[in-house]
């Protein structure tokens, strides 16, 4: 479990990548990016909870977390980027924040999930 201190407003690009033990992850509100393939290749993560001030996904960000399975979109959310979602096998059903401007390509390929913007 990864719980994030408030004084962080940036995951940096390929943080986490690879963890393999990594299940689930606290990110404080004050984080307003999250760079690319921070979680990627995570296999087994299943449950985010993404900050309420979150504006940015890059790409690849959540890439081959095949676990992941339950995960909540804030309001803030402006742009995913480009295979943020890439084989995240498990992910079945999303709601695109009302906000979100861009979405990159193949960000949810190889994605059983159901999306729907609010």
């Amino acid at each position: 479990r990864v719980v994030m201190a408030d004084a962080i407003f940036r995951v940096g690009e390929k943080a986490f990548y690879g963890c393999m033990s990594l299940r689930t992850i606290h990110l404080c509100d004050k984080i307003e990016v999250i760079e690319e393939s921070a979680f990627q290749d995570c296999k087994r993560l299943n449950n985010i909870q993404l900050p309420k001030h979150l504006k940015h996904l890059e790409e690849g960000v959540f890439a081959q977390c095949i676990a992941l399975r339950d995960l909540k979109l804030n309001d803030e959310l402006q742009s995913i980027g480009n295979g943020a979602f890439y084989d995240c096998m498990a992910l079945e059903e999303l709601q695109l924040p009302g906000q979100l401007k861009t979405i990159g390509e193949e960000s949810f390929a190889n994605c059983k999930a159901h999306y729907e913007k609010k």
